[in-house]
């Protein structure tokens, strides 16, 4: 990785991080919170962040010149990732421990890793079969211990 692309992994990573704590107080701080609701509030405030920086940016042009292709990847990536997976990870927020439910649900690079190889013909190589063997002993470990209801 190079220095571009290991700074923005990391500030991905302490965005999320920070973010899962913020959802767990959103769901503690309101009894009977409907994940569907949080998912559509947390859409709203990004929607408009975004269009202020692509506004900002010009990068709406970026829009205009998207191919009918380009527009379904990206909404099918809207729909699994932003609708599908954000309720999921909802439901499971309210129901469980965050410090729990965000290492499960940040396995999803070995369901990346997998569906790259067999679409994408991407290589699968011993160092991403090591990290998948890590991620799944992970999951059977955090799959063992008690379920909290908090």
């Amino acid at each position: 990785m190079n220095g571009f692309v290991l700074t923005a992994a990391v500030v991905a990573m302490l965005a999320w991080g920070s973010g899962a704590i913020f959802d767990k107080l959103a769901f503690n701080s309101m009894e009977d919170l409907s994940p569907y609701s949080a998912v559509l509030v947390r859409m709203v405030f990004a929607l408009v962040c975004i269009i202020i920086i692509v506004t900002l940016t010009g990068a709406r042009e970026d829009i205009r010149q998207m191919q009918p292709k380009t527009l379904f990847y990206l909404a099918m990536s809207g729909i699994l990732a932003g609708v599908l997976a954000q309720a999921a990870y909802y439901f499971a927020v309210d129901a469980g421990e965050i410090s729990k439910v965000v290492l499960f649900t940040a396995a999803y690079p070995l369901v990346t890793v997998l569906l790259a190889a067999q679409f994408l013909r991407e290589p699968i190589t011993w160092e991403k079969l090591l990290a998948a063997a890590l991620i799944v002993g992970g999951l059977m470990l955090l799959a063992a211990t008690r379920v909290s209801s908090s």
